[in-house]
């Protein structure tokens, strides 16, 4: 197997963890909210938020999406690199307190 497609391996499964974990933090954030600790149903209590509201919400997330993404492209892109030298052996992997492989 190439150097290019260990990469890819690596990083596609990487994917799919990520978004299944964030599924199931998702469904479990769902599950709380609607069965084990559901919002009280009086009018008084709760109100709908507003149109501003969910557009600045809506906004909010946008933002958090974009910089999720940015953040991680860039972490690929060096990963992609400390990879590609650690298989042509230019550099040893070595953990952050100082230990060696």
């Amino acid at each position: 197997m190439s150097k290019q497609n260990d990469i890819e391996v690596i990083l596609r499964r990487e994917g799919i963890v990520s978004a299944i974990i964030n599924a199931i933090g998702a469904f479990m954030t769902f599950f709380y909210l609607n069965v084990i600790d559901p919002a009280p149903t009086a009018e008084k209590s709760i109100k709908s938020p507003g149109g501003f509201a969910s557009f600045i919400f809506i906004i909010i997330v946008a933002t958090f999406i974009f910089i999720g993404l940015s953040w991680g492209n860039r972490h690929k892109r060096n990963f992609k690199k400390w990879y590609s030298l650690i298989k042509s052996d230019e550099i040893q992997p070595t953990l952050s307190m100082g230990f060696k492989f």
